[in-house]
């Protein structure tokens, strides 16, 4: 690694600490939601019928099966998701939303694409483009 890639590297992760962390305040304190629980509740929003085996979601937010197992159960106690089982295999167990967590996800959708233009609204929509190829190239 060069002193170069170390650098932003480093930035690159401090970039990411102080997004999380004010997205992290604003769901907080509009909808009472991290911004780990809004990415949870956003991917089963996305799924077909709004419900995911908790295997498939864990690779779709990038956890572990027990790490989305223990964020899930507060959503759980709020009534925002519910589990299901698998009538075919007892083994697997859905997460799915409930009518009151869609409507949340939707809503703090609505405040994180408001944090989103804040942040990346200072690059042009070219620029904006060329970021985000920058970092699905990374990340392969």
């Amino acid at each position: 690694m060069t002193p170069t890639s170390l650098a932003t590297l480093l930035r690159f992760h401090r970039f990411h600490l102080e997004l999380t962390r004010r997205l992290d305040h604003r769901l907080g304190a509009l909808h009472g939601l991290s911004f780990s629980d809004f990415i949870l509740l956003r991917a089963l929003a996305l799924a077909p019928a709004g419900r995911l085996p908790r295997s498939d979601l864990a690779l779709e937010v990038g956890l572990t099966a027990s790490g989305v197992t223990r964020a899930l159960l507060p959503l759980e106690k709020l009534g925002l998701i519910v589990r299901e089982a698998n009538e075919r295999d007892a083994r697997v167990s859905y997460a799915a939303l409930t009518p009151a967590g869609l409507a949340l996800v939707e809503h703090a959708a609505i405040t994180t694409e408001q944090i989103s233009q804040d942040v990346l609204g200072k690059l042009s929509t070219e620029g904006q483009m060329q970021f985000l190829h920058l970092v699905e190239e990374i990340g392969r």
